[in-house]
C-alpha cells in the first residue's frame, strides 16, 4: 500500500494518464529506492566509502555524473543485493478523483523566502494495491528510514529559523514515529538535484570542497503548499495490500 500523505508532484506537465487512467511513474519509487539503498551502504561500509571518496577526487567536482552514480550502485548491488526480487510496476494507477490543482511556492533556503509560485496538478491519496513487492520488507526499512531521516535533516536545515522550520519539523516527527517506509516521491525542489548529492553532503570532506567549488551542486528551493501548510511529495510504503 502506498500512501501520499503530502501531495505529489510529478512534474509542470501534471498527472500523467494513458487509456487506463491517471498514474504516478513507477521510477519515482524505484529511483528512491536506489539513492537510498546506495546512500546507507556508502556510510556503512568504510571500505566503499574510501573508494567513492577517491573517486570523486580523481574525477572532479564537475564529473559528478551518470557514470558516478552507475558505478556505485554497481558496487553496492553486488555486494548488498537488498534490492535484487524487487517489483515496482512501471505505472502505478490511481483514484482520479484524487489529483487537484494547487499553487505551490518556491522556498529559497539561501535568501530565506519566496521567490516564485506556480499552479501544478499533484496527487495525494492511498493506493491499496500499488504492485510494489519486495522479497524482505525489513531489508527496505533500514536503509530507506535512514536516506529519509538524512533528507529530512538537511532541509531542516535549509529552512532553519524561518516560517517553514515547523513544517519540515513536522515531516521529521512523522518520518521519526510514525512513517515506517517513507519516500519523498516527485518534484521537491528545482532543479532537479543530483542523485548523489545527499552522499556526498554525509561526508564532511567532499561536502565543503563541493560548497567552495560548486556552492549550487547542492539543493537550496524547496516546494510548499500554502493552503495546506504542507511541503510535496513526503509518502509512505506499507507491506499492506502488497
Amino acid at each position: 500500500m502506498l500512501i501520499c500523505w503530502y501531495p505529489v508532484s510529478v512534474s509542470r506537465k501534471g498527472i500523467p494518464s494513458d487509456h487506463r487512467g491517471r498514474y504516478l511513474p513507477g521510477k519515482l519509487v524505484g529511483d528512491y529506492l536506489e539513492r537510498a539503498v546506495t546512500y546507507y551502504y556508502l556510510k556503512k561500509d568504510k571500505n566503499l566509502q574510501n573508494r567513492f571518496k577517491k573517486e570523486v577526487l580523481k574525477r572532479g567536482v564537475e564529473k559528478i555524473d551518470s557514470q558516478l552514480y552507475w558505478w556505485l550502485k554497481k558496487e553496492v548491488a553486488l555486494n548488498y543485493p537488498v534490492l535484487e526480487g524487487s517489483k515496482i510496476p512501471e505505472k502505478i494507477y490511481i483514484d482520479c478523483h484524487r489529483v487537484s490543482k494547487e499553487l505551490i511556492k518556491f522556498f529559497n533556503g539561501e535568501e530565506k523566502g519566496f521567490i516564485r509560485r506556480e499552479w501544478r496538478e499533484v496527487f495525494s491519496g492511498v493506493v491499496e494495491e500499488s504492485g510494489i513487492q519486495f522479497p524482505d520488507w525489513e531489508k527496505i526499512k533500514i536503509p530507506v528510514q535512514s536516506y529519509s531521516r538524512a533528507l529530512g535533516e538537511y532541509l531542516h536545515k535549509l529552512v532553519k529559523k524561518t516560517q517553514l522550520e515547523g513544517v519540515v519539523a513536522e515531516v521529521q516527527n512523522q518520518i521519526a514515529n510514525n512513517w515506517e517506509i517513507s519516500f519523498l516521491l516527485g518534484e521537491w525542489t528545482t532543479p532537479t538535484p543530483n542523485p548523489l548529492f545527499l552522499h556526498l553532503w554525509s561526508i564532511k570532506e567532499l561536502r565543503e570542497k563541493l560548497q567552495k567549488e560548486n556552492p549550487h551542486f547542492f539543493p537550496k528551493i524547496l516546494f510548499y503548499i500554502p493552503r495546506l501548510n504542507l511541503l510535496t511529495g513526503w509518502s509512505q510504503l506499507e507491506p499492506k495490500g502488497e
